[in-house]
């Protein structure tokens, strides 16, 4: 309870005066406890509304209907890699770059009629 308090206050606080000082602290917690229940029994909101009206007049009804499902088409059918990790292009190329887990990175033009890849680096065989 005290162990905020510097030690030397602590020496001087002995027998009757460390009562004391005890009777006080439970006295003004007490105190300020009680003062912060009563505040807040009398204020009075000064936001919000003061009752809530239903809302009655929705033409709401049921519950949404689902999304349709979506179709998965490959973009480029003829293309396969092997856990590949990222997908990007190089600025004033028209050529997709494929990274994969193993490093090795593929090149292809934008075309969806593409029969294969370019192999841009194998980095195994590389260092």
């Amino acid at each position: 309870m005290f162990h905020d308090l510097p030690l030397c206050v602590l020496c001087v606080l002995r027998g009757e005066n460390m009562k004391a000082f005890c009777r006080l602290v439970i006295v003004v917690t007490c105190v300020l406890a009680l003062q912060g229940f009563v505040a807040s029994q009398d204020v009075k909101k000064s936001y919000g509304i003061p009752k809530r009206i239903p809302w009655t007049t929705s033409a709401i009804a049921g519950t949404p209907e689902p999304p349709l499902p979506y179709k998965i088409e490959r973009a480029f059918p003829k293309l396969t890699f092997n856990n590949p990790l990222l997908l990007t292009t190089a600025p004033g190329l028209n050529r997709f770059f494929v990274c994969e887990q193993h490093g090795k990175m593929y090149s292809f033009p934008m075309d969806e009629n593409v029969a294969a890849a370019d192999l841009v680096i194998d980095v195994k065989k590389a260092g």
